[in-house]
C-alpha cells in the first residue's frame, strides 16, 4: 500500500537533503576594477635621479645626497619618497649637472599638505 500524497510531501519537508558534490572549482568574483600605480620609467637623457626609496642615492649619476634638518622618507603613491616639513632639504653634489644659469629641467611629484602663510615655497635645482 502506498502512502497518501500529502504524507509523502510532509515526509519530504523533514528529510535532510543530500549534499551535492560540486564538479567545478570555486571562482573568485571580481569586486572592483583596480589600477595599481607603477613606477615611472626614467626619462631618456636624465643625469641624476633621486627616487627616495629609503635612500638619498642618485641612481643614475654619482651625486648621492644627504638629508638635512629632519628630512625623512614617507610612503608615496608607488613606493617611498622624501618627506620635507619645513626647512628640511636634500643636498647633493652637482657633478655633471648644469649649474649657475645653465638650462635644466627639474621634474618631481609633490604633495603639499599646506603652504606657509608668509614667504615663498619653491623647489630649486
Amino acid at each position: 500500500m502506498t502512502s497518501p500524497r500529502w504524507l509523502r510531501g510532509l515526509a519530504a519537508l523533514f528529510r535532510t537533503p543530500t549534499p551535492r558534490r560540486h564538479r567545478h572549482r570555486p571562482t573568485l568574483e571580481a569586486l572592483e576594477d583596480r589600477t595599481v600605480p607603477t613606477a615611472v620609467a626614467l626619462p631618456s637623457g636624465a643625469v641624476s635621479w633621486w627616487p627616495g626609496d629609503g635612500s638619498p642615492a642618485d641612481l643614475v649619476g654619482s651625486n648621492t645626497g644627504t638629508l638635512n634638518n629632519g628630512a625623512t622618507y614617507f610612503q608615496g603613491q608607488v613606493a617611498d619618497g622624501f618627506r620635507f616639513d619645513g626647512n628640511d632639504y636634500l643636498a647633493a653634489p652637482t657633478s655633471g649637472l648644469p649649474t649657475g644659469k645653465g638650462n635644466r629641467t627639474l621634474e618631481l611629484w609633490v604633495k603639499a599638505n599646506a603652504f606657509p602663510t608668509s614667504g615663498e615655497t619653491f623647489f630649486a635645482g
